[in-house]
């Protein structure tokens, strides 16, 4: 089985979606945008993967991991350096 989150950060509050692989069910929630509520959901469900789209307050999630980068931005516009 395999937990995934997509995030999608807003300034104050963003939206959630958890997705189980397995069961192919899916579960929306409403969180703050702030460090502590971010990890509190994270710790909670203990995902797999998170998707987060790229912006300012992306970079409140600190969480020492290594994620993947995907860019929807043309091949010179992406970043020559990931983790």
């Amino acid at each position: 089985m395999a937990i995934i989150i997509g995030i999608d950060l807003g300034k104050f509050k963003g939206v959630a979606c958890t997705y189980d692989t397995e069961t192919q069910e899916a579960a929306y929630a409403t969180i703050p945008t702030n460090p502590d509520a971010l990890r509190g959901m994270l710790d909670r469900a203990r995902p797999d993967l998170v998707v987060f789209e790229a912006c300012t307050v992306s970079g409140r999630v600190a969480l020492a991991a290594c994620p993947p980068v995907s860019s929807i931005r043309p091949e010179h516009w992406r970043a020559s350096r990931q983790c």
